[in-house]
Order: structure tokens, then C-alpha cells, then sequence
């Protein structure tokens, strides 16, 4: 199934849904250098959904993959798309909200289960070393329980490699890329909160990806998404969360839903604010992920994209869970 069908006139992405069988052939680009993003979950917040798994995208080159965030159901959709959990090199978190990082033991826990013993980092801001450090305790008692000598392999965590990021601009250079952070504004009201969010740049050798992670539209992030490829975006559609919270948060009180609500409809983007945002940093194309709501049984999608247009004309892609982009200037879109 084909989400856009017009695409041919646009010569920098082409897209499809993974087929769920024999994907396995398509995972490289035709230039091993350069990246091919899936997106394994496409919801945001943690909302209880089947549609949708919760933020998680993949970045394949060649025989490597490299997430970003791993909300609740990245193993499922991992293994949709056929993608290998040995081919995971690093797993980069923008921050440490549980739909970004509620597969995260799973993951780790599986690789050790199914001797993949091989190095992987875990990238994100502040924070990191304990998130890993507190995974390592849970999956201690598996560790105990395993079958055979517990001390004839490597325990869970012994392959982790933490990585904190600290802004401003403060690279990790991968094996395939540069990447540089900017902390954003999602934590922009609670100021006493000590942890930050960051905005990610990936710079790969003829092209550049810019995950936004969650944010408002900031002039921090418009200057470091400056001239990018792919624009990777939240986006939030507030009267329908207006809606939702109002309906489902019943029992906690006034002034804490008025502080959700707060956060969501100013430390997020809107449509329009999307927009400015891909305008003003010159992007060349945006794919929408991290849908907020996101709701099971949403009927038309066109509240997540109105609005962009007013400020960018550039392509604009709403992303669906296993959906592939590749980098194809000299190709015209087509399925796989």
C-alpha cells in the first residue's frame, strides 16, 4: 500500500510501505554510503495503541542500523522490517519521556538472550549512564536465571558502550556519520526539572538528516537544522489532544492537567509551526513522525498536515509505522 501516489515529481525521496515478508533484500540503499530511514514506530506520547507503535526510526547504511529512540514496540516493528538485531550499532535517545524509551530493556535484553555479544552504544543526553545503569539491575535476575554457566558469557549490559551528549553542539562521530545535539525547548516551562532534550543533526557524506525529537519551534533548532536534506518532525494536533486529555486523564486534578496540557500545546509543533520551521532552516523535504495523538481509528490524516503549506513548499511525507525513504536523486518514486 502506497501512502502518497503523486511523488514522482519530486526527485529527493521515494518511499514505500515495507512489505512484511522479504525485506531483507532491500536493506541497503544503491549507495552503501549513503542512509535509508524506516519508520518502526510513529506515535507519540504513551498512549496505549495498535496502530501505531511508540518513536522509534532506523537509519540503515549497508549492513548497519542506528535508532533513534526506542518507544514501546520497536522490537515488534524491528522484526516486521526484517532488520537484524546484530545489525544495531548504536541507539541514540533525544530524551528520556517512556515513549522514546520504553523498549530499551527489551532490546537489550533480547540481543544477550540471542548471544549478540557484539559493542553497542547508547547515545543520548545527561541521564544516560543511569538509564543504562538501571536496565543492567532489572535484567540482573534474567542473568541469574539463564540456563547453563551464568558466567560463561557476557552478562546483558557487559557490550553496552553509554554516551552522553552535552549541548551545544557537542559531536559523536559514528562510523557512518557526524552528529551533533542542541538541547531543544520540551522542557522549556518545567525549569527545575534536571534533564535536558535534544534536537539531533546527522551529517552523512551527501546528505543530512535532522530529527527534531519533541520541541517547540525554537531559533536553536532552526539555525542547527540549517540545510537539511530530510527534516525529520513531531507534530501535534492540539485540538485533538485538547480532547483527549479531557476525556481519559479523569483522575488526576485540575492544576496537573492544566500543566499537561501547557506542555503539550507549547513544547510541541503544530502543523503551521512545522512549517516555519522547515521555511526558515531551508530544508529540502519533511517526513512527519511522533504523532500526537495518534489515535487508533483516526479517520483522514489532513489535521497532522494542514497548515505546513502556509509556510513551506517544499514535500511533505506523513509517515505510517514501516514505511522506507531512500535517498534516489537520479530514480523516480516506486514501490519495492
Amino acid at each position: 500500500m502506497i501512502w502518497h501516489t503523486n511523488l514522482a515529481f519530486y526527485s529527493t525521496l521515494f518511499l514505500t510501505l515495507l512489505p512484511v515478508r522479504g525485506y531483507a533484500q532491500h536493506i541497503s540503499p544503491s549507495d552503501p554510503d549513503e542512509p535509508v530511514i524506516v519508520t518502526l514506530g510513529t506515535g507519540g506520547g504513551p498512549i496505549a495503541r495498535s496502530e501505531r507503535a511508540e518513536t522509534s526510526t532506523a537509519i540503515l547504511v549497508g549492513s548497519r542500523t542506528y535508532l533513534v529512540d526506542a518507544g514501546n514496540g520497536t522490537l515488534q516493528r524491528l522484526a516486521a522490517a526484517h532488520i537484524p538485531l546484530s545489525s544495531i550499532t548504536a541507539i541514540f535517545i533525544t530524551h528520556y519521556h517512556i515513549d522514546h524509551t520504553g523498549d530499551l530493556p527489551a532490546l537489550i535484553g533480547t540481543r544477550w538472550v540471542n548471544r549478540i555479544y557484539t559493542p553497542m552504544f547508547i547515545v543520548g543526553p545527561p541521564g544516560v549512564e543511569d538509564i543504562t545503569a538501571g536496565i543492567c539491575r532489572f535484567l540482573e535476575p534474567a542473568r541469574q536465571a539463564r540456563t547453563g554457566n551464568i558466567n560463561a558469557a557476557p552478562s546483558p549490559c557487559s557490550t553496552l558502550r553509554p554516551v552522553v551528549l552535552k549541548a551545544p553542539l557537542k559531536g559523536f562521530d559514528g562510523k557512518d556519520f557526524h552528529l551533533t545535539s542542541v538541547v531543544n525547548t520540551h522542557y522549556h516551562g518545567e525549569t527545575s526539572r534536571r534533564a535536558d532534550s535534544l534536537s539531533l543533526r546527522f551529517e552523512f557524506p551527501h546528505e543530512t538528516l535532522y530529527f527534531t525529537g519533541d520541541t517547540g519551534l525554537t531559533a536553536t533548532v532552526i539555525n542547527h537544522a540549517r540545510g537539511t536534506d530530510v527534516l525529520i518532525s513531531e507534530v501535534i494536533d492540539e485540538e485533538v489532544i485538547r480532547a483527549y486529555l479531557k476525556s481519559h486523564y479523569l483522575h488526576s486534578s485540575i492544576s496537573e492537567n492544566d500543566a499537561l496540557l501547557q506542555h503539550m500545546v507549547s513544547e510541541h509543533m503544530t502543523p503551521l509551526q512545522v512549517g516555519q520551521l522547515a521555511s526558515q532552516a531551508h530544508v529540502k523535504s519533511v517526513i512527519l513522525t511522533h504523532l500526537v495523538p495518534g489515535l487508533d481509528g483516526e479517520t483522514g490524516e489532513s489535521h497532522y498536515t494542514a497548515g505546513i503549506k502556509n509556510a513551506f513548499s517544499g514535500p511533505v511525507y506523513l509517515s505510517h509505522d514501516l514505511m522506507k525513504f531512500e535517498s534516489a536523486p537520479k530514480h523516480i518514486f516506486r514501490p519495492h
